[in-house]
């Protein structure tokens, strides 16, 4: 559904680029999402969210795993995913990130 990008209404712009997607799909991830496209919001109205705070390849990975994709989590995105996820409510993801953590940690790489 993503990769061909029919009837996509929504762009999310991160760093400059452009990710299309469904107002649906973001919607039902995310409670901040839900709000935000719902109301009269000027992101409802234009279909287009400005992204601060996330890298561009953090918020790819995100959207690709909401759109039933692998979550490509690894030592050196986690901790930018985790962060990403909290901060939309995508808790389901933000999930996984925490058990990929926790999963890892030992007394040898932990402070």
């Amino acid at each position: 559904m993503l990769e061909n990008m029919k009837l996509t209404d929504l762009v999310l712009e991160v760093e400059g680029k452009e990710i299309p997607c469904h107002r649906a799909v973001m919607a039902a991830a995310s409670p901040f999402f839900m709000k935000m496209l719902t109301s009269g919001m000027k992101e409802c109205r234009e279909g287009k969210v400005e992204i601060n705070g996330a890298s561009f390849n953090t918020i790819s990975l995100i959207v690709h795993a909401l759109y039933g994709g692998e979550l490509k989590i690894d030592g050196d995105n986690v901790q930018d995913a985790l962060v990403a996820c909290n901060m939309y409510g995508i808790n389901t993801l933000a999930s996984e990130c925490a058990s990929y953590i926790s999963e890892r940690v030992d007394q040898d790489n932990c402070m």
